[in-house]
């Protein structure tokens, strides 16, 4: 089903995703542009300013998924322009130039009508003035199956927000103060509602925080960095916890003396209580004893539920096919070891990573010959077929120290594997075969693995 996404959202530590005094001058407030130097330190951002170079690194690949699967986007006008009431003169067309990089229909939320604005490289602006369950409809309309992504400021995504409609949320936090401005979790009733962290990863220059929309009565799997955006129950534990750190020197009005010394009176109970269930006397009468068939249990008894033995490894691998395969998760990782070796029924190649294997494909081809990244050159390997291994978004120049050509004419199937890209979140590896025969993928963890595994034939 498609989905509605926040991509990269940069925002402070103090909760800022703007600065104020937002004008024509200003766009993003005074401070505001702290905010996104960490996009411009990337080659996906330099390369937005028209310039070469740049890291391609984490925040270079999470920037490279903010594209994937999207076909359409809505923002809100503040987003598209610091204009204010009426257009006047219809003049402006957005902060992006002549070519905007989106390359679809962009849905643009406001009161005020306004004719569709064409732009170079496919960009459409369309003007919504009935609201944002509207704007949503059109855009997953326009989008024809694929996501959505929500690119607009503080109140556009506050917005979607309290309706429950953002299915998946990326924020960047900067390791900045901005002190004012526009805070994305204001007016929402206490926070996001129902949200897990599923993706937690930080670079030199930022964290990058995804979460994603929990559906009602969903059985809840382990989470890897342990956070959630859930609301709050209402019992007093949360208005003493409000009181005593008021959200920025402004404890909400519930916050009553009276709450928080009922809050603090029951916290004394419950320790009395603690402290009253617990065994007295000296240590040894601590020690552990068996009670009686017959003895009353001291307190609640918990046991574990009943815990399914992993699967050991190489029982339960694919079958072989003959046919082109893929697999993986959305996100990023660095590969940090290639391997390949030969067995008795197949040869092996492996890419080794510091996460969870990313999204990849492995497409057969007839020749072993491949385009070296975004030089446009081709190499040719060892062997007679080929076959490309390419993961994204990925990355190996700064992890990954090894040969980038390992050669092996003395394998059976697998003769030649050579790095052929490393380029904007993408990594590729040509494979040359001896001849033309099926594989099976699979991943593997502790470490993260990508196999890839070639049928060698019957002697």
């Amino acid at each position: 089903m498609p989905k509605l996404r926040v991509h990269n959202l940069s925002i402070s530590i103090d909760g800022y995703v703007a600065g104020p005094s937002q004008d024509v001058d200003n766009p993003l407030g005074v401070g505001g542009p702290m905010l996104h130097e960490w996009v411009f330190k990337t080659r996906i951002g330099l390369r937005m300013l028209g310039e070469q170079g740049g890291d391609v690194g984490i925040d270079n690949g999470f920037l490279a998924n903010a594209d994937d699967g999207i076909g359409a986007t809505i923002m809100g006008r503040n987003m598209f322009g610091p204009i204010r009431g009426p257009w006047a003169g219809a003049g402006w067309k957005g902060r992006w130039g002549d070519d905007p990089p989106y390359h679809h229909q962009v849905f643009v939320l406001t009161h005020h009508p306004h004719d569709p604005i064409s732009m170079q490289g496919g960009t459409t602006f369309n003007f919504v003035t009935d609201g944002i369950e509207s704007a949503l409809e059109r855009a997953f309309e326009a989008a024809d199956g694929m996501d959505v992504r929500l690119d607009g400021k503080a109140s556009t995504i506050q917005q979607y927000l309290h309706a429950g409609l953002v299915d998946e949320m990326g924020l960047a936090i900067v390791p900045i103060f901005l002190g004012s401005g526009e805070r994305l979790f204001d007016h929402l009733d206490g926070g996001p509602v129902g949200y897990e962290c599923v993706e937690l990863v930080g670079s030199p220059s930022v964290v990058h925080a995804r979460f994603q929309l929990v559906p009602r009565g969903r059985f809840e799997l382990p989470r890897p960095c342990g956070h959630r955006f859930l609301r709050p129950t209402r019992l007093p534990f949360r208005h003493l916890g409000a009181a005593l750190f008021p959200h920025f020197g402004e404890a909400r009005p519930y916050h009553s003396p009276v709450r928080l010394t009922a809050a603090a009176g029951l916290c004394l109970i419950l320790a009395a209580a603690c402290a009253q269930v617990g065994p007295t006397g000296n240590p040894a009468a601590n020690q552990a004893t068996t009670p009686s068939a017959g003895s009353a249990a001291s307190g609640p008894r918990f046991s574990q539920p009943p815990v399914t033995p992993p699967t050991a490894p190489g029982t339960n691998l694919p079958a072989f096919a003959c046919a082109d395969l893929g697999g993986g998760k959305t996100g990023v990782a660095n590969v940090n070891s290639v391997r390949v070796s030969s067995q008795t029924d197949y040869d092996r190649f492996v890419l080794q990573f510091d996460g969870p294997v990313p999204t990849y494909t492995v497409k057969r081809q007839a020749k072993p010959t491949f385009q070296q990244g975004a030089s446009g050159q081709t190499i040719t390997l060892g062997g007679t077929a080929g076959v490309l291994v390419r993961v994204h978004s990925a990355t190996e120049a700064n992890t990954y120290t090894g040969p980038t050509d390992l050669s092996h004419s003395e394998y059976r199937v697998l003769k030649e594997a050579r790095l052929t890209e490393d380029f904007e979140g993408y990594v590729s590896w040509g494979l040359g075969l001896g001849q033309p025969v099926c594989l099976r993928t699979f991943t593997l963890t502790n470490p993260y693995r990508l196999v890839v595994d070639f049928l060698t034939p019957a002697s």
